[in-house]
């Protein structure tokens, strides 16, 4: 009997050391092919592992699921290898947070109606306030790839996510949090808020969403479908919350990829507030205008805390003539120029979001415990109408023409007009 006593502790032991206490994460691609390769990915899991107290444990490999059947082992590849054992170490945020970057290939065997790229791993961190025992309950993420005929819908990768899926919030302040996500292949993005997984189809057993914590009139979410911009008004207790957001992709109406990032947010009781930046309209502009607007955040916090300002988006990241922005930061405000000169090579079929972050730089002694405010802006860029249109009749036949050449008849997206007759008598006013 002692002897199985002392097996038994020992598994027990071995699990616990080996267990990785996941925060938050998320998978993503990027088609890479080769000659030969056409259906050749690039993927990366990226984590956010705890670092605190007796809930430490790491993972220098994962497993992930390629659903095709196959699956691979992954080293880690973030940060140094200060103990020469070959294996990076990841890389150490602070706050009791690390961040961890797994990476491979993987070509598929041709297209199919979609693949599931998952990873699955013991467990999450301990004391999740909406996640009951949260410390049993494993963390699983993944993508849905589809692969359509490649020949009528070419091949995808992966929205990018610009901001980190950890985040702090104020008690009882209005918390906003946007992952700042576009899409490389320009496809339109639709976001949705789901119960975070535990397991392929398996949602997290006795999920609480941020507001049904402590429920009442003060406290409410909403996620912005189109835009991402996600707002919890107000956290009602401290602690440490998890969310997930489904986010899926369409190309002229085709699913092309879906995939889920598991988020954690640090809700403190600081007495800090958050910087704030002045509301911006909607804009819609006519490819060939030049955009030019200030952004200006303030925080009134006493003593003040330095402001710094930051934008991101997918007119920051466009090969031609991408969108600058240039900030000023300082103590208790900051001000920005954000600039775009617009051309017939960025013409989309959505629209543009911009995504401006003010943060402040408040700490509690070492601790840095940032607060920050977004501003989600919406970019509408129209193609320009063509010049000189003129319609003559002979015989009940119309013919139309305009001036040549065609502003943006020289632009790869440009592939012709669309022609409408209106049916009916033009109304008349007296």
């Amino acid at each position: 009997m002692k002897q199985l006593l002392v097996f038994i502790c020992f598994l027990f032991f071995s699990t616990v050391l080996w267990a990785t206490h996941n925060r938050a994460g998320e998978i993503t691609y990027a088609h890479a092919p080769l000659e030969g390769q056409d259906f050749r990915f690039a993927f990366t899991i990226t984590t956010y592992s705890n670092t605190n107290g007796n809930d430490v444990a790491d993972r220098d490999s994962l497993t992930i699921f390629w659903g095709d059947t196959k699956s691979s082992n992954l080293a880690r590849s973030n940060g140094m290898d200060t103990n020469g054992n070959g294996v990076p170490e990841g890389v150490n945020l602070g706050n009791g947070v690390k961040r961890n970057v797994y990476t491979a290939f993987h070509t598929y065997p041709g297209f199919a109606p979609f693949y599931v790229i998952s990873m699955a791993d013991p467990n999450r961190n301990e004391g999740i306030v909406n996640i009951g025992s949260s410390v049993e309950v494993p963390f699983y993420i993944e993508d849905t790839l589809f692969i359509p005929n490649p020949q009528f819908f070419g091949f995808n990768s992966s929205p990018i996510l610009e901001l980190p899926p950890i985040d702090y919030a104020e008690l009882g302040q209005p918390f906003i949090h946007n992952p700042t996500a576009y899409d490389p292949d320009g496809d339109s993005l639709h976001f949705e808020l789901i119960i975070p997984l535990q397991a392929q189809g398996m949602v997290v057993p006795n999920y609480r969403f941020p507001n049904e914590v402590s429920p009442g009139p003060a406290n409410n979410v909403s996620l912005d479908m189109a835009t991402g911009e996600f707002i919890w008004d107000s956290p009602q207790e401290q602690g440490e919350y998890n969310i997930a957001f489904l986010i899926t992709e369409y190309r002229n109406g085709q699913k092309m990829g879906a995939m889920i990032r598991d988020m954690q947010i640090f809700v403190e009781d600081t007495g800090n507030t958050p910087p704030e930046i002045d509301p911006l309209n909607r804009l819609c502009v006519q490819l060939g205008d030049t955009i030019d607007l200030v952004i200006n955040a303030t925080d009134d916090d006493v003593p003040p805390t330095v402001v710094e300002l930051s934008a991101f988006g997918a007119p920051l990241e466009l090969a031609i003539s991408p969108a600058t922005f240039a900030s000023t930061n300082g103590s208790g405000q900051a001000t920005g120029q954000f600039s775009w000169s617009t051309v017939c090579d960025h013409v989309f079929s959505d629209d543009y979001t911009v995504v401006f972050k003010a943060n402040d730089n408040f700490a509690l002694g070492t601790t840095p415990i940032p607060l920050t405010d977004l501003e989600t802006w919406v970019l509408t860029v129209v193609a320009p109408p063509p010049t000189g249109v003129m319609a003559s009749t002979d015989g009940g036949e119309i013919t139309l023409s305009w001036e040549e050449p065609y502003e943006c008849g020289g632009s790869e997206k440009f592939i012709g007009f669309s022609i409408w007759r209106s049916i009916g008598c033009d109304s008349l006013e007296f």
